[in-house]
């Protein structure tokens, strides 16, 4: 079988310097800030639906429900390699796991966006 080899605009990162751990990213997507503002925003939904004291079960459900957001805005499986088998609200920093994600992230993201949108 032939290959056909081109450039997709994909750049990966190593999660905190863990080159075992790698998330691989189209940045080159005009539409990719799009979904991951659109599902931030719908996390933050989530959060609301999901406050007080959850159950073992609710926490479940909305580390499940994140999970499914986050690889769906980025349109690859990011939630392995970020945050591998711990719950996504497991408190670190005094943050839940994916919002420290985010912050650390997001910075990032929109500058190799820009950078990727500007060779065009």
């Amino acid at each position: 079988m032939k290959s056909i080899n081109f450039d997709e605009g994909y750049k990966t990162y190593a999660v905190n310097g863990d080159e075992s751990r790698v998330i691989k990213i189209k940045v080159a997507d005009f539409n990719l800030l799009k979904r991951v503002e659109a599902a931030m925003a719908e996390i933050e939904s989530l959060k609301k639906k999901y406050s007080g004291k959850p159950d073992e079960n609710t926490l479940t459900e909305f580390d499940s429900s994140i999970r499914q957001l986050i690889d769906k805005a980025f349109d690859s499986d990011v939630c392995s390699n970020a945050f591998g088998n711990a719950n996504i609200c497991t408190v670190s920093g005094g943050k839940l796991l994916f919002e420290a994600f985010f912050e650390a992230f997001m910075p990032i993201l929109k500058a190799d966006c820009t950078a990727a949108f500007m060779n065009k």
